[in-house]
């Protein structure tokens, strides 16, 4: 991460939670709670846009806690050659449409004004700001799935797409 956004290049660590979420399908992380630093698993799982046969974005996607009914949209990226033509709308339309009954969640870092604009076109609802200005969204769920003509793939262990 450079500055509160992801470098144009995914550093080694956005590779081996990838692997981790394809061979695992879990994550594990570090998160700071009543004043204590911890690792924790949660469930995760994967989702890849194709056009014509191509890689063309990707959604990662997991439990924000372990357990939760809440998912929140972890890590997503469109390849350059398809910024542009709707491939992280798309994967955000395909979530919402297989998690019916979660709670969406995503955050945004303040240079993360693309997937914040997006996000607040698909229904999602800006909350709140934290200290360092990442905003934190919601999906209110009113809003219908769109048709998409990109083709996604789910990856993890369970071979489902969908949270268990």
């Amino acid at each position: 991460m450079a500055n509160g956004h992801f470098a144009p290049q995914p550093s080694q660590i956005i590779f081996l939670m990838i692997r981790q979420v394809i061979h695992r399908g879990t994550i594990c992380r570090q998160v700071d709670r009543k004043r204590k630093t911890y690792n924790e698993t949660i469930k995760a799982w994967i989702r890849v846009a194709e056009i014509e046969g191509n890689p063309a974005g990707f959604l990662l996607n997991a439990e924000r806690e372990p357990g939760s009914k809440e998912i929140e949209l972890y890590q997503m990226a469109t390849c350059a050659q398809y910024k542009r033509q709707l491939v992280a709308t798309r994967l955000v339309d395909d979530t919402r449409s297989t998690t019916a009954g979660h709670r969406l969640y995503a955050r945004c870092y303040p240079k993360s004004t693309h997937a914040y604009r997006m996000l607040i076109k698909q229904g999602f609802k800006h909350y709140n700001t934290l200290p360092r200005g990442t905003r934190e969204l919601r999906f209110d769920w009113t809003e219908a799935a769109h048709e998409s003509n990109c083709h996604f793939t789910a990856s993890s262990e369970s071979s489902s797409s969908q949270p268990v």
